[in-house]
C-alpha cells in the first residue's frame, strides 16, 4: 500500500473497518481467527468480540490478549442474529465486516476491501471470495461462480456469499439489520443480503480474502431437528411478511423458497437420522421451481450425501 495513503488513514480518529466475530465456546478457533486479522496487511481496523454467552473461558482468554485495536463484550446467549447487532452497536469503523469465529482472514482481506471502496466511492456493499476449507486447510469446496460484478441477481436463485465476506457501510448496516431474534439460526444472512440486494448494488470483487472451515462442529454439520425447523420456518415467516418495497424478492419468491428448502435438505443429509426429511425437502424445492432447482449445486451434493452416508 502507499505509505502516504497509510499514513492518511492512519491519523482518521475513528477505525476504517469494524470485524464483529460474535462467539460462543470456540475459543481454540477464535485465538486462530484473531490471528489472521493480526495479519492482515491493512492495519486501521477494530476486532469487536461478542461473547455470547460462552461457558468456556473466551471471556478471560480474550481479555487478556496485548492487542490494541481489540474489544470484547459479555452478554447472555440470545445467539448469533442478536450478538451481531450488538456489536454493530459498539462498532466505531466506517465498514462493517460480520466474521464468524471458526473460520481465517487471508492477509489481504481487509487491503482489498480498502482498495476496491477507494475506487468505487458510491459502493456501500461488497463481498468478496472465499474458499473452504479442511482442518488441515486443504481446499475442498471453492466458491459458486458470480457472473458480472454484482450479485444481486445471483441471490435470486441461490445463496453464493459467505458472511465473512460481505463488507457494508455502517450507515447501512445501521438500517439494514439482523432480525433480533434468538430462534433465526439459519438462512438469517442470507434473508439480510437479499434486503440488501433489493435495495442497493452488491457488488463482488471475486479475490480469494477469507478461509471457511468445514469442522464436525460447525453448525451446518451438527442436525437439531427442533432447532432446524424453527428458524426455518421463522426464514419463511419473514419472505411473507415483506412489503412491495421488496418487490424483486416477493417475484421471485419460488425460487428463494426452493433455494432454502434445498439448503435444509443439504443440512438435514448430513445426518443419517434425517436422511428422510432430507429427500422431502429436496422434492420440495424441486417442486417450487424446477427450472433453478438444478442451478444449484447443492442438488448433487444432498443426492451423495443421501447415498453414500
Amino acid at each position: 500500500m502507499n505509505k502516504e495513503v497509510y499514513l492518511k488513514i492512519k491519523m482518521q480518529t475513528t477505525p476504517y473497518f469494524s470485524i464483529i466475530i460474535p462467539t460462543y465456546n470456540r475459543i481454540d478457533f477464535l485465538i486462530k481467527t484473531i490471528e489472521s486479522f493480526q495479519k492482515q496487511t491493512f492495519k486501521d481496523f477494530e476486532i469487536i468480540i461478542v461473547d455470547d454467552g460462552s461457558t468456556d473461558n473466551t471471556f478471560e482468554v480474550i481479555s487478556n490478549l496485548n492487542i490494541s485495536n481489540l474489544k470484547i463484550f459479555r452478554k447472555k446467549n440470545e445467539e448469533r442474529c442478536i450478538a451481531r447487532n450488538y456489536g454493530l452497536d459498539r462498532a466505531e469503523g466506517r465498514y462493517i465486516n460480520y466474521f464468524d469465529s471458526d473460520d481465517f482472514a487471508l492477509e489481504n482481506h481487509l487491503e482489498t476491501a480498502f482498495k476496491f471502496f477507494s475506487k468505487e466511492n458510491n459502493a456501500q456493499v461488497l463481498h468478496l471470495g472465499y474458499k473452504v476449507v479442511n482442518t488441515e486447510l486443504n481446499t475442498i469446496a471453492k466458491m459458486p461462480i458470480i457472473k458480472g460484478d454484482t450479485a444481486n441477481e445471483e441471490l435470486f436463485k441461490h445463496n453464493p456469499l459467505s458472511c465473512n465476506g460481505v463488507f457494508l457501510e455502517k450507515k447501512l448496516a445501521l438500517n439494514f439489520r439482523f432480525t433480533m431474534s434468538k430462534t433465526f439460526t439459519l438462512l438469517e444472512d442470507y434473508f439480510l443480503w437479499l434486503q440488501i440486494a433489493a435495495n442497493y448494488q452488491f457488488y463482488v470483487d471475486k479475490t480469494i480474502t477469507s478461509l471457511v472451515v468445514h469442522h464436525r462442529n460447525r453448525s451446518t454439520n451438527t442436525v437439531n431437528i427442533n432447532k432446524t425447523e424453527t428458524a426455518f420456518n421463522e426464514f419463511k415467516l419473514h419472505i411473507n411478511l415483506l412489503s412491495q418495497e421488496y418487490k424483486s424478492i416477493l417475484t421471485n419468491k419460488n425460487t428463494i423458497l426452493s433455494n432454502a428448502f434445498l439448503f435444509v435438505s443439504y443440512l438435514y443429509s448430513n445426518d443419517k437420522r434425517t436422511k428422510k426429511i432430507s429427500l422431502k425437502y429436496w422434492l420440495t424445492a424441486f417442486r417450487l421451481s424446477p427450472k433453478q432447482f438444478l442451478y444449484n449445486r447443492l442438488v448433487i451434493v444432498s443426492i451423495k450425501n443421501i447415498i453414500i452416508k
